[in-house]
């Protein structure tokens, strides 16, 4: 007997009985769930926003038979998706992380790249396709435990400097296409690092001091103070230019080197 129905339930029967006799709460765990992985790991606000929001994903959920492409089209297209709140408050799992990295540094990549992150993923608590168990990783601050934080900054790291020795070019080109055409010859190394910072981590540097230390990482003592422009520092000469200067590309491995062990970089 389930829930009051008597009978010779199957598997099939016992989870269609469930569903018709629990749908709500089945509903609201489910779509719970999608909302912290997507949004927010924490669905409890003391507005109660995220219930709100929760509550009329369940009613999505329920009313479309349980399909799971009308909930998150729905959550996808919400203004609640886009909220200063909901931005850069996940911790990227360890493929997030080098994913992360390939997709917004445009960086070229082949099966090796691939297969490197996958096994660097796994050396971190994260096997593909292999959970811990059914209910899967724990995620969030799991992932940056004293076992596997040191972990993703050396891997990142290697991860990068194989990107360097592929193509050192490849870095300036990022450092471009992050400033933009307009900027594309700037000799100011503040615009460069304040534009690379904004396009790798989701909200920037926490503190002034955490970007004056980029900047520390981004100029390289090969490269004289004064050779920066006057928009940068009085009387500069402007002979280092991002587009032509030799040093540029070692400068951008040096600085996403740096960001890669900050607390922002491990955010989305």
């Amino acid at each position: 007997t389930i829930f009051g129905r008597t009978g010779n339930w199957g598997y099939d029967d016992v989870i269609d009985i469930l569903f018709e006799e629990r749908a709500n709460e089945i509903g609201y765990f489910i779509c719970k769930r999608l909302y912290e992985f997507f949004v927010h790991p924490d669905s409890t606000d003391e507005a109660n926003n995220a219930k709100t929001i929760i509550d009329g994903l369940t009613a999505t959920f329920i009313s479309n038979n349980f399909e799971l492409a009308p909930v998150l089209s729905q959550l996808f297209k919400s203004q609640h998706f886009f909220d200063e709140e909901a931005i850069g408050v996940i911790i990227k799992s360890p493929f997030d992380l080098y994913l992360h990295t390939i997709n917004e540094t445009g960086f070229d990549y082949n099966d090796t790249t691939i297969g490197s992150a996958i096994n660097y993923s796994g050396m971190l608590g994260q096997e593909l396709f292999d959970p811990v168990d059914v209910a899967g990783w724990q995620r969030n601050r799991s992932w940056i435990n004293t076992n596997f934080l040191i972990g993703r900054w050396l891997t990142m790291e290697t991860i990068l400097d194989g990107f360097f020795q592929d193509r050192p070019e490849q870095f300036r080109t990022l450092a471009m296409d992050a400033v933009g055409p307009a900027n594309s010859n700037t000799s100011n190394p503040e615009i460069v690092v304040r534009a690379i910072v904004d396009k790798i981590t989701p909200k920037g540097m926490f503190t002034q001091q955490d970007f004056d230390n980029a900047m520390s990482a981004f100029k390289i003592e090969d490269v004289p103070e004064d050779y920066y422009g006057p928009d940068y520092i009085p009387g500069g000469q402007s002979l280092w230019i991002l587009s032509v200067s030799q040093e540029v590309p070692s400068q951008v491995h040096l600085l996403l080197r740096h960001l890669s062990r900050q607390p922002e970089f491990q955010l989305k």
